[in-house]
């Protein structure tokens, strides 16, 4: 007779711009059971007000801020808008701030910002 075992669950890294609704969503399908085998290690926000935050601390999740508007860059382009997001340069950041939790999968819950994946994350390990 073979021995049943039990996987760890796979690390959730979920990454938003707004209130959340996915994250509470995804919180409340793990406590009921009914998504099985995930566990969520952090949450990852662009903005410092997103209220993602919140419900992530409330259940005891690790946060981190990566603000978009810091990755901010003179365009060259002309027109009202002169300044744009620098992608890449945010992108790493994000790669940065995530690499500590070890996601097994990054979960893009109404992320609003352009993410470049590393080309070892770029199969399999993200959810939009």
């Amino acid at each position: 007779m073979s021995q049943a075992t039990t996987a760890a669950p796979k690390r959730l890294a979920v990454l938003l711009s707004g209130s959340g609704t996915t994250l509470q969503n995804l919180i409340d399908r793990i406590k009921s059971g009914s998504l099985r085998g995930a566990e969520i290690g952090v949450v990852l926000s662009s903005r410092s007000n997103a209220g993602g935050l919140d419900r992530a601390k409330k259940h005891g999740i690790p946060t981190v801020l990566v603000e978009s508007r810091k990755y901010r860059k003179i365009s060259a382009g002309s027109g009202c808008n002169k300044t744009a997001p620098d992608w890449e340069a945010m992108s790493e950041a994000v790669t940065e701030a995530l690499i500590p939790f070890k996601p097994d999968i990054l979960v893009l819950a109404g992320y609003m910002c352009l993410y470049k994946l590393p080309t070892a994350w770029q199969t399999g390990r993200c959810l939009n």
